[in-house]
């Protein structure tokens, strides 16, 4: 089956769930509080998505734990404004395959850098959270 939003109660079902990776979907939208409610997440992943442009800020807000992100061949053109900042565990990233920045780090100063470049290319308008707001409210 063929995502084509991002699945709402994961939490209800896996609490504690740790990594969560979604392949070749056709998620267009992510919203910033879709990963409120998994606080203890390390690995996300969303590859082969072309349809993604935009990630919100706010999107790994409550997501200290984050040693893993990977957004591989999609169509990312902008992140929010320090989106990672807050990410003091993050010690790998896949950015490959994406308009505005296509790198890996698989180093914590490698991932220094590569935010460095999300930075300075990827974050020339400020995403506001309910641009990124996907209409459907389906639930998991």
């Amino acid at each position: 089956t063929i995502l084509n939003f991002f699945p709402k109660g994961i939490e209800d079902f896996f609490p504690n769930l740790m990594a969560l990776s979604f392949w070749y979907c056709n998620i267009t939208t992510l919203r910033g509080d879709e990963l409120n409610f998994l606080p203890p997440l390390t690995l996300f992943e969303n590859d082969f998505n072309k349809g993604l442009e935009r990630i919100p800020v706010n999107f790994f807000q409550h997501q200290p734990l984050m040693t893993s992100i990977c957004f591989y061949q999609n169509s990312l053109k902008h992140f929010g404004a320090g989106i990672f900042d807050h990410l003091e565990n993050l010690t790998f990233m896949d950015l490959r395959g994406n308009y505005c920045v296509s790198r890996l780090a698989n180093t914590r100063n490698q991932v220094l850098s590569l935010i460095e470049d999300v930075k300075s290319n990827c974050t020339d308008i400020e995403i506001k959270p309910e641009e990124c707001y996907d209409e459907a409210k389906t639930e998991f």
